[in-house]
């Protein structure tokens, strides 16, 4: 399990290997970079304001880009204002 998939990128370099066009590898990097972006300057700061502890004991025990072998089971929630 990974919390955010980048299948697209991983669809350009299969589409660069299938095809034996090297210019597309350029264009999974530069995609890659620009997701990457997103996650950590925008999406990551926003979860953890939202949901706080929560969100950072999920980000300290699912990695962000590598898959992990077994799901991760939350321990019990906390009440929380919405």
């Amino acid at each position: 399990m990974v919390p955010t998939p980048p299948p697209r990128g991983t669809t350009i370099i299969g589409q660069a290997l299938l095809l034996g066009r090297v210019s597309l590898l350029g264009c999974a990097a530069i995609f890659y970079a620009v997701v990457i972006a997103f996650v950590r300057g925008y999406e990551e700061p926003v979860l953890a304001a939202r949901y706080g502890d929560e969100y950072r004991a999920y980000r300290r025990a699912v990695p962000g880009w590598w898959p992990r072998l077994r799901p991760w089971t939350p321990g019990p929630r906390k009440a929380r204002d919405s």
